[in-house]
């Protein structure tokens, strides 16, 4: 089973809760359509070419780069409109609003996938679950995208802040090595990772302003790992603080489906820990991402949550981060099971690969929500 092979096989658009939009106001609206860039991506390139500051383009959610997706963006203070059109991102204008755009004017997202690849196995997993999937719903986790900052080898840097480790939590910033980096940057960061204390030498091998900063200050003071921290962008800390949110949540909702049903479980393999899905009906609830003042409904969630945290050396109080501020642990609740609409699905032969069947899908998910979850339960193995 193969899920974007190229964009076209990974639609997704971004369904607009319209605000009301004017001939004139502080944030202009555009519908920005992009082929394999991610949201970021794009809007530093446009800012970039426009010498419009990052920090005014506003936007509702992070697109995969491995997709065609179509969103929806603001610029603040953008009184003559962009007409851009290029290769891989276009704009178009739609008019003002009196706010940001954000991810609470996101109705939902509706997708148009195609996989490719499937065996015998994957017919029959899919073929039995995809007509009751209206009925049971699938399990609500956070998807393998949502934990890009995690390093396998150090673990969570929002974890190491927590715990108040933030030496280790600096380390993983400037050692973590993604899949972006060429591999002089592996080479570098690598060598940060073997010679960490030795600040002198590894200022002598930085190459990028962040980890020149950040070295030259330790050469002076060795202990200032807190002054650093507070220098990384609030977009880019708020990326591993909902990693590890995540990762948390993700436990929690696991073992909350195992506390409610007897019966046998499909399971798929995830980046950070096993997808379990219930093969009969579960009760439905709402689960707060883990916050210092997260509001838990329920004796039986309180204590799995409990012993989530304990486990990981956590108390609530622990998410309220004083001494670094740029972004922090906010609680939102989110579904445990998730329930498409409109689900329309065809089996037929692959028309780019002789003697292959494909699978075509298409469906709406509320906002949050994630289309390769439910594309992992469809071809989930028994457990």
């Amino acid at each position: 089973m193969k899920i974007k092979t190229k964009p076209e096989d990974f639609i997704v658009e971004e369904l607009l809760d319209t605000p009301v939009i004017r001939k004139r106001g502080e944030f202009t609206l555009y519908r920005m359509a992009k082929r394999g860039q991610n949201t970021i991506d794009v809007l530093r390139i446009i800012s970039k070419n426009t010498r419009i500051a990052f920090d005014d383009f506003s936007y509702g959610g992070r697109k995969d780069r491995h997709a065609l997706a179509t969103q929806y963006i603001t610029v603040k203070n953008n009184t003559s409109p962009l007409k851009i059109k290029e290769d891989n991102f276009a704009l178009e204008f739609l008019g003002f609003i009196s706010r940001p755009m954000g991810p609470d004017l996101i109705r939902g997202n509706h997708f148009n996938i195609t996989i490719r690849d499937l065996s015998p196995r994957d017919i029959k997993y899919a073929s039995a679950r995809l007509p009751v999937i209206n009925t049971l719903g699938f399990s609500n986790y956070f998807d393998d995208q949502r934990f890009g900052t995690y390093d396998q080898a150090q673990g969570f840097l929002a974890q190491k802040l927590l715990k108040k480790h933030f030496n280790g939590a600096l380390k993983i910033y400037l050692t973590r090595v993604t899949t972006e980096d060429k591999k002089k940057d592996r080479e570098r960061k690598a060598f940060f990772l073997k010679n960490w204390g030795d600040w002198q030498s590894c200022f002598k091998e930085a190459r990028l302003f962040f980890e020149k900063l950040a070295f030259g200050h330790l050469s002076q003071d060795a202990k200032c790992f807190i002054t650093l921290l507070r220098e990384i962008p609030a977009e880019e800390l708020s990326l591993f603080i909902s990693c590890y949110q995540a990762f948390l949540w993700n436990e929690v909702l696991r073992r909350w489906l195992k506390s409610q049903s007897n019966a046998p479980m499909n399971v798929y393999q995830g980046k950070t820990g096993n997808y379990i899905f219930p093969t009969e009906q579960i009760k439905v609830i709402s689960i707060p991402t883990p916050a210092s003042k997260m509001e838990i409904m329920g004796s039986d969630v309180e204590n799995i949550y409990r012993a989530v945290l304990e486990e990981n050396g956590l108390a609530r109080p622990m998410f309220n981060i004083t001494k670094i501020r740029q972004a922090y642990f906010k609680s939102t609740l989110r579904s445990s099971i998730v329930f498409p609409r409109s689900l329309i699905f065809e089996f037929s032969n692959d028309d780019t690969r002789a003697g292959q069947k494909k699978l075509a899908l298409k469906f709406t998910l509320p906002r949050g929500s994630f289309a390769t979850m439910l594309i992992k339960h469809i071809f989930s193995a028994p457990f």
